[in-house]
């Protein structure tokens, strides 16, 4: 098998799952530095195979650019990749270290040459989408950016999707506070797959090919969008109008035609084949109307789907960074602003970009509350939550729900729900729910279907219960199945068997598995003595995973008092057990 080099996943080679922890983009003083590196922990750098050179050009073309812009260095034994921008003669130069024999094990394992290249698509990914502009340090939406980028560019380079999805497989099961789940990364790298191999090409029709009556259909129907305000029938039969100009006339999509499909679906508010029909505007190769990615970009940005998609065109990407500003949505409009900085050559675009990432710094703090982020003061409210002070939370949290960010509304709906620190309001907690759980939040798409299912704050509505607990079941919420079970059961009371309740009888096993799923639940909720409370008789039991969140909550202080030496000792008991996570912290410390 050929050897394929790459850098930065980064997994920590423990089989059989490799750890993925995204090492941070660190700024170094000079190239010394990383020489320095490399020789106190291997044998020093070694050439750069032009192969690699050539596969990352390969994977850079895919997404549009023209220039990497990077430089490969080879360190041999420290069984990782590094990432490092470096600052070279007043030039940031972003630099790739990589273990060529560690990135082979990875291929031995999956027995397929793709997941080399999809690790180093992943954190080409990184570069291109500015993650590393921006710190370099690593979170959920960064890491789902990168592995969508890598699955589309892979569908690109021509791999399947199962060669694509294999190297998926030695992730990480569970999420950690900087890397999501397994089955989430999957997800997102299929999605990145599908988002080339699944999209009909938009044609450029050729002069002699041109058909005149579709010319004049798609004139018609131009025609007919601007000259009237139109109804969601108007826009159902322009869809249908649409429909046949495409199949009929011009055997495939047109940039006209994705532009009013985008407009249709919007206007017949079906939000998810109208976020599909945004993408598929935006991803036009070539895309030059700059007035329709501004409208498109616009759309894009207000709606309340959630998406990933890596956009090449520096227009759109100018675009997606100016439109979240305007929404005061300052984190993404730091991610796109980045993004475009990275790649374009315009230096009046250059300078609208930097003024807006500037006044995203700013204003993140200043529209916070006393002086924290958005994201700050949501941290905050959970805590004051743990503590019970139910009023100081609500304060923080509704800043922040106004702002758009989903674990606020989450969290803000909690406290109408129950009246805690407000006064209860089923309907509120509802809506605060719903706004949560159109941008993805598993346990806000949960709390909605149960809204729903018992009729609280609303009238009760099986087909909207039904509607998200599947949303919370396809985002593994451990009690969605129980839900659509309950949902099942009401809608076909004759052939439902019910459900026998089994808490009396249930084994040690289940037990056990109850609370970790409970523990984990509080964790992710930062409640961490709750979470303590849980886990500490698993952890007890032998149970690995509980062992190694009770090492974490010592280790940080989090619920309990901070005890390094408990951390280290619950974290052997759960290593012992071939838990990764807790030989990852370990090896860290020096302790294995």
């Amino acid at each position: 098998m050929k050897k394929i080099v790459v850098w930065g996943f980064i997994f920590f080679t423990i089989s059989p799952v490799f750890s993925q922890k995204f090492q941070d983009v660190v700024k170094a003083e000079t190239e010394e530095e990383v020489d320095e590196l490399c020789q106190t922990i291997g044998l020093g750098f070694m050439s750069t195979p032009k192969e690699v050179e050539d596969i990352i050009n390969e994977i850079v073309q895919t997404a549009g650019v023209s220039k990497a812009g990077f430089e490969l260095k080879e360190c041999s034994n420290i069984e990782n990749a590094v990432a490092k921008i470096i600052p070279i003669q007043g030039e940031d130069v972003r630099y790739i270290i990589y273990d060529s024999d560690w990135l082979q094990s990875l291929i031995n394992s999956t027995s397929n040459d793709w997941s080399g290249k999809f690790v180093l698509a992943h954190e080409i990914g990184h570069h291109l989408n500015g993650h590393s502009l921006n710190n370099g340090s690593s979170n959920h939406d960064y890491e789902l950016q990168a592995d969508y980028f890598a699955g589309r560019a892979l569908a690109n380079l021509g791999a399947s999707l199962e060669e694509t999805l294999l190297v998926t497989s030695k992730l990480p099961e569970k999420a950690t506070s900087s890397h999501p789940a397994r089955a989430d990364r999957t997800q997102k790298a299929e999605e990145g797959w599908k988002s080339v191999k699944n999209k009909a090409l938009t044609i450029k029709v050729r002069k002699e090919d041109e058909s005149e009556v579709a010319l004049k259909l798609v004139q018609m129907i131009d025609n007919k969008l601007k000259s009237r305000s139109l109804i969601k029938d108007d826009y159902q039969k322009t869809l249908k109008q649409l429909s046949v100009a495409r199949n009929r006339y011009y055997k495939g999509y047109t940039e006209d035609i994705r532009y009013f499909e985008a407009i249709c679906y919007t206007g017949i508010e079906n939000q998810e084949k109208a976020m599909d029909a945004y993408v598929n505007y935006l991803s036009i190769e070539g895309l030059d109307k700059d007035q329709r990615i501004k409208e498109i970009s616009e759309l894009y940005t207000n709606s309340p789907i959630d998406n990933t998609a890596f956009f090449a065109n520096t227009s759109v990407v100018y675009h997606l960074s100016k439109s979240y500003y305007k929404n005061k949505n300052y984190d993404k409009a730091i991610i796109f602003g980045n993004q475009f900085l990275t790649r374009s050559q315009d230096a009046d675009k250059n300078s609208d970009i930097i003024e807006v990432i500037a006044t995203s710094e700013f204003e993140k703090i200043e529209e916070g509350i006393n002086g924290m982020s958005v994201k700050e003061s949501v941290e905050k409210a959970a805590l004051y939550i743990q503590n019970e002070e139910y009023s100081k939370a609500f304060k923080l949290l509704t800043k922040a729900a106004e702002s758009k960010n989903a674990e606020a509304q989450h969290l803000l709906g909690n406290l109408y729900l129950y009246g805690r620190g407000v006064e209860k309001d089923a309907s509120k907690a509802l809506n605060w729910y719903i706004s949560s759980a159109q941008q993805g939040d598993v346990e806000a798409q949960y709390m909605a279907a149960t809204c729903y299912f018992e009729g609280y704050g609303v009238s009760k509505s099986l087909k909207n219960a039904r509607f998200w607990f599947n949303k919370a079941a396809e985002g593994n919420h451990p009690y969605a199945a129980e839900g659509l079970a309950k949902v099942e059961a009401e809608e076909n009371p004759k052939k439902s068997i019910p459900v026998k309740k089994t808490e009396s009888k249930e084994t040690k096993v289940e037990t056990i598995a109850k609370q970790v799923i409970k523990g984990d639940s509080y964790f992710n909720k930062r409640m961490y003595p709750d979470a303590y409370n849980m886990y500490i008789t698993p952890a007890n039991k032998g149970n690995a995973h509980a062992q190694e969140r009770i090492g974490w909550l010592y280790y940080k202080g989090k619920g309990v008092k901070k005890d390094k030496d408990l951390a280290v000792s619950w974290w052997k008991k759960a290593a012992k057990q071939g838990n990764v996570e807790a030989i990852n912290y370990l090896t860290r410390l020096g302790q294995w």
